[in-house]
């Protein structure tokens, strides 16, 4: 399903981005971060990640200044973003087509 490979994305994307921002963020605010989505998916539920990871956004302080610094990786990511946004309409517009 589309769904699972997008928290799964997801689950990837942060970890990815923890592991980036241990050095600029302070200690106390990563940990936080970092354990208030981590503890949950120790518990095996990987449904819904998405809302987990919106409580650990002090993540993605040190990403958004990292592409604001870097152009290209800038609009890449709004590029990615506006395309997968247009691919998320085209199965909402077809769910209710059905």
């Amino acid at each position: 399903e589309p769904i699972k490979i997008y928290h799964l994305f997801s689950l990837f994307f942060f970890l990815f981005i923890s592991i980036l921002s241990y050095k600029k963020l302070n200690k106390p605010l990563w940990l936080y971060s970092t354990l208030v989505v981590l503890l949950p998916m120790f518990s095996g539920v990987h449904s819904s990640v998405s809302r987990y990871l919106l409580a650990g956004f002090p993540l993605l302080i040190p990403f958004a200044l990292f592409i604001i610094r870097k152009k290209t990786v800038f609009y890449m990511y709004i590029f990615m973003s506006l395309l997968f946004q247009a691919y998320l309409l085209n199965r909402f517009f077809n769910f209710l087509a059905n």
